[in-house]
């Protein structure tokens, strides 16, 4: 199934790297499950530009540190916006391991 999304999404939707405009809810009726599924799906393990399996460099961990407040408060989305090749899973993975 996730060869079929990101072939999909890939061949038919991406435009200047950038994903907002896929319609999820069209692919759901092609691939089946919601529509929320297969995007979040995609966002947060497929999107070739996700550093995912990547190790975190010093840099990212200096930055992370400094955004203790929102850390704390939970704000993983905020967070991502500030590491935009880290998805806000994998910020907060990352944060409560170390």
């Amino acid at each position: 199934m996730d060869i079929l999304i990101l072939k999909l999404v890939l061949e038919h939707y991406m435009t200047k790297n950038t994903f907002e405009k896929v319609p999820w809810a069209k692919l759901s009726r092609i691939l089946g499950l919601e529509a929320s599924k297969h995007r979040e799906r995609f966002l947060n393990y497929l999107d070739p530009s996700n550093k995912q399996h990547v190790n975190w460099s010093e840099v990212e961990t200096l930055i992370l540190s400094g955004l203790e407040d929102l850390r704390e408060g939970k704000k993983w989305a905020e967070i991502a916006k500030v590491l935009p090749s880290r998805t806000k899973d994998s910020i907060k993975n990352y944060s409560r391991s170390n």
